[in-house]
């Protein structure tokens, strides 16, 4: 219920970092979820992690005519669109790291924002 705006805000509680591992490409606005973290925990950085537009994986699956997708997905994310996204929340990349693999062609994206 992250991105629905009719639930309760997100409690505040005293974090150090706040880690969103694999959910933004889950949610239908994300925009929002980030904008109401930054607003909520002003100054705390965000660990985030998403799978990558441009991996490997997927390119094999279009090159033979199949976008392969989790169902639940509604996102794809690259380190452009992700920097945009946490551009349009208050958000700045301090650090771009890849996972399951090498470089833009790895599997997914970590972040950790300031």
């Amino acid at each position: 219920d992250l991105d629905d705006v009719a639930q309760p805000a997100v409690p505040v509680y005293d974090a150090e970092v706040i880690v969103c591992g694999e959910v933004l490409e889950h949610l239908s606005n994300p925009g929002y979820v980030l904008a109401r973290l930054k607003r909520q925990y002003a100054g705390v950085p965000v660990v985030i992690t998403v799978p990558n537009a441009y991996s490997d994986v997927g390119r094999k699956h279009i090159l033979k005519g199949v976008e392969n997708v989790n169902i639940d997905h509604v996102n794809w994310y690259s380190p452009t669109t992700l920097r945009v996204l946490l551009t349009r929340a208050g958000y700045r990349i301090a650090e771009l790291y890849y996972y399951g693999g090498n470089g833009p062609t790895a599997d997914g994206l970590v972040v950790v924002t300031e």
